[in-house]
């Protein structure tokens, strides 16, 4: 819902907006994909806590899978620092 929100105030910019879901599974994050994302104007950046998100989300909103490397977090909250950081 709260995904749903933010694409209907962008309107023509929500087709292209890229949804990253950070998870241990996705592409692992790297300089390269930093100067990727950073070709955008905006990012949705979706971390879950402890068990992770519904998987819903994975199959019908999530526009990409990035993860910042094989270890195991609390939660997404700090990866997206990373991704943020290096963006």
């Amino acid at each position: 819902e709260a995904v749903e929100s933010i694409k209907s105030e962008m309107k023509e910019e929500a087709e292209e907006l890229p949804i990253i879901l950070l998870t241990p599974q996705g592409r692992l994050f790297s300089q390269s994909i930093a100067q990727e994302l950073s070709r955008n104007k905006h990012l949705i950046l979706i971390c879950g806590r402890y068990e992770g998100v519904d998987e819903r989300v994975r199959e019908h909103l999530a526009t990409d899978e990035i993860s910042i490397g094989d270890y195991v977090l609390g939660g997404g909250e700090l990866a997206a620092m990373v991704v943020v950081d290096a963006v």
